[in-house]
């Protein structure tokens, strides 16, 4: 489509994802250097510990802003109808990712296999975010709510079963784990910030003046997060074998 101002691009969004996928692999070369015995650093707790948080909430709450966006925007294309089938798809598509993601760390890393990560998180969030639109700036105390909830399960164990929502049983370890409580709660945040900035899938008029710097590097980076996102561990491996020196991965 080139409907001139509904359909561009918002140059801060893209640039607040390719800071967000730069802070991303800056992390997971700090975490393979730990996972792989390179370089004795505590991720798991204090600025690393941090940093990987701030990253994951980055992303789960820029994928909110976008629902929105996308939602206002394909309200002149589409029915109800075609705005659910429309998520779901693209919903199930990150699923799906997710789900291949969980196969290859299941064979790589059995015991930290990723079970419910960030793309399973997202997936289902834009799965699910059609029956939240309706509230708009009002998520915000929906997401207040299931974040309040994810502080009172935090360190609750219990039937595996529930691993998708925050509780999971003791000994549960893996590589990347978003579950709804709290993260959905995020997303949600993401959705109301949208709904209050870009009420119709594009800037309030008194933002289209204010001119954000926005590096084009760091912009391209954040339209090609998703593909980014896919490669760029293999690529850290791959660097860090041939700096150390050792095979990281066996098959």
């Amino acid at each position: 489509m080139n409907n001139g101002t509904v359909t561009r691009r918002i140059p801060e969004i893209d640039l607040f994802r390719g800071t967000a996928v730069m802070m991303m692999i800056l992390f997971h070369t700090v975490f393979d250097l730990y996972y792989f015995g390179l370089f004795n650093i505590d991720i798991h707790s204090g600025f690393w510990g941090g940093f990987g948080y701030i990253t994951g909430f980055l992303f789960v709450f820029i994928a909110g802003i976008s629902a929105w966006i996308s939602r206002m925007r394909a309200e002149s294309r589409l029915d109800e109808k075609g705005i659910l089938i429309k998520f779901l798809k693209r919903g199930l598509f990150i699923f799906s990712i997710g789900l291949g993601i969980t196969a290859v760390t299941w064979f790589f890393a059995p015991k930290s296999a990723i079970i419910f990560g960030t793309l399973h998180l997202i997936g289902l969030s834009i799965i699910l975010a059609p029956l939240f639109f309706r509230f708009s700036v009002k998520n915000i105390y929906i997401a207040a709510a299931i974040i309040l909830a994810g502080l009172l399960i935090q360190g609750v164990s219990g039937d595996p079963a529930l691993t998708i929502i925050g509780i999971h049983a003791p000994d549960f370890s893996t590589l990347d784990y978003k579950p709804l409580i709290p993260w959905f709660g995020y997303f949600l945040a993401g959705i109301a910030f949208s709904a209050f900035m870009y009420p119709n899938g594009r800037e309030r008029s008194r933002l289209r003046s204010v001119k954000i710097p926005a590096p084009e590097f760091i912009q391209l980076i954040g339209r090609h997060s998703l593909i980014i996102y896919l490669v760029h561990q293999p690529v850290i491996i791959l660097l860090l074998s041939l700096i150390s020196g050792k095979m990281l991965l066996s098959f």
